[in-house]
């Protein structure tokens, strides 16, 4: 094993090191614990505070812009299943997988609801189960969308045929694929209650990053513009979004920005409003489905073939934002579409102008991950949601009392969405550990630069935190902090070789 896998099996087996009792008071005193392999020799300089100090590290010398890191809740997701269940990552493991991308983050499974539910209510989960099992071992989450119609020349009922023979209403396209009537009321009910069931299942799975509203429109994409083109009022979608608040209220929902209305989007009229605030009052978030597809890159151009920024500008400072890139192979065909790939360049551009967290593409990653894209794979994983540099710390003693300052950074496209823990470490000229937890780090507050600009500077934020020495006796220590989410370490860009094995950084020795 290698990457992921090996990071992920250490995290587990060092799970508990070095970790603060969560009785103790914010700040006040240490936990120890025994002799550990975290303390390495590359630190930023050396002071002695072994009365009433105070000392400025730069670590901007230590700054590693080029490894890829692979951190929670953020970065590349796979089309594990899509267009039914035959591309792309089927009868392909995870370890296979991740040995193209350690840092994938999630699998994403776009499955049909006859695939899931080929008879009333008789369920094939193994189809589920299987993968995210596989992956969930490597600590590789998943998200879902369910669709109710796809093409028909590979899916023509993506609803059920029972459905239909239950007395649901519908229309047969030209393709042979059956389009539901999304308002019919059977129709609906047959949908909540599958909904109803594949939340009991996985609803409550720590694993899910989000799921789709995929009930409506072609691929469930939110629109009807390969099959009827009938745009459907905002009283029936209404009905599928209230099915996902009621079925899913504790998970992420995203919504494709292609329900706002087919084609070019720069205003919304009275439906694409109430979407708007339904989205918005309901903590949901957007997702664009249709990044490089050429039309929207004909048509959207100015704006990186994103159709609608504004409902972006609007959400990503409260909710990930989620992108994805058409077709691999269909965008790199210089006869669908010429020169929109451009070495990755107009993804970038638009997953940056979004401030995206979470990126995906079609396509087989054996085929993706080739040349010049392993780089820029590399590179997106670190920027896609926040990535955090550690420019500059201050330490000042007074008594048995330290005073720290740390400069952030925030090169990524977006922010993190939830706090983590943030451990200054004191280890002794023993091997042994002295954890302070700094409880009042909020790193939500390190934001990304406002910008489409990939030139701008990110901002600087300044944490500062006081740490109670108590009784900790004299002597020489190295200075390390390690970000973590529970037991997975938070990576930040310093170089390697200031890294321990669970994820703390050595920034400095000091003498107290």
């Amino acid at each position: 094993m290698k990457g992921k896998v090996f990071l992920l099996t250490m995290i587990s087996l060092l799970s508990n090191l070095g970790r603060a009792d969560d009785g103790v008071a914010p700040d006040s005193s240490p936990t120890e614990t025994g002799k550990v392999s975290g303390a390495v020799p590359m630190v930023a300089g050396t002071a002695s505070l072994a009365a009433n100090g105070e000392t400025s590290f730069d670590l901007t010398p230590m700054a590693d812009a080029k490894t890829p890191l692979a951190n929670p809740d953020k970065g590349w997701y796979l089309h594990y299943y899509d267009n039914g269940t035959h591309n792309y990552g089927k009868r392909k493991s995870a370890e296979w997988t991740l040995e193209f991308m350690p840092y994938l983050d999630h699998v994403y499974l776009r499955m049909p609801w006859c695939t899931v539910e080929p008879e009333e209510g008789q369920f094939k989960w193994e189809l589920i189960d299987k993968v995210v099992d596989d992956f969930a071992q490597f600590g590789v989450g998943v998200s879902f969308r369910s669709s109710c119609k796809e093409g028909g020349s590979y899916c023509p009922y993506a609803t059920p045929k029972w459905v239909e023979q239950a007395g649901a209403k519908g229309t047969k396209m030209g393709d042979g694929a059956w389009e539901p009537d999304y308002g019919d009321e059977i129709y609906l009910q047959k949908l909540e209650n599958f909904h109803r069931a594949f939340a009991a299942r996985y609803a409550g799975n720590p694993g899910v990053r989000y799921i789709d509203v995929g009930s409506y429109g072609d691929w469930g994409e939110g629109h009807t513009a390969a099959s009827s083109r009938k745009r459907w009022p905002w009283s029936a979608i209404q009905r599928h979004f209230d099915i996902y608040a009621q079925c899913y209220p504790g998970n992420l929902i995203a919504v494709s920005d292609d329900f706002v209305g087919s084609g070019h989007v720069s205003e919304l009229g009275p439906k694409g409003a109430a979407m708007r605030e339904y989205v918005k009052s309901h903590g949901w978030t957007w997702r664009d489905d249709s990044i490089c597809v050429d039309w929207f890159m004909k048509h959207c151009g100015a704006t990186d073939s994103v159709r609608s920024p504004f409902l972006f500008d609007e959400i990503w400072e409260s909710k990930p934002v989620v992108m994805e890139l058409e077709h691999y192979t269909g965008v790199i065909n210089t006869t669908w579409h010429p020169d929109n790939w451009r070495s990755g360049s107009v993804f970038k551009a638009a997953c940056r102008r979004t401030h995206a967290t979470y990126a995906g593409f079609h396509g087989f990653i054996d085929v993706f991950m080739k040349g010049d894209n392993v780089a820029y794979a590399a590179e997106m994983a670190n920027l896609l949601g926040y990535w955090y540099f550690l420019d500059k710390m201050n330490v000042a003693r007074r008594g048995s009392q330290l005073t720290c300052a740390f400069s952030w950074r925030n090169e990524g496209f977006a922010k993190a969405y939830g706090i983590y823990d943030l451990d200054l470490i004191l280890t002794d000229a023993n091997g042994r550990d002295h954890v302070f937890n700094l409880k009042d780090f909020d790193n939500t507050q390190i934001m990304p630069k406002d910008s489409a600009d990939e030139t701008a500077v990110a901002p600087t934020h300044v944490t500062s935190h006081i740490v109670d020495l108590g009784g900790l006796p004299g002597g020489e220590y190295t200075l390390s902090i390690r970000m973590h989410k529970g037991d997975i370490p938070v990576l930040l860009a310093l170089k390697q070789d200031s890294k321990g094995a669970d994820g703390r950084y050595a920034v400095a020795n000091v003498a107290l």
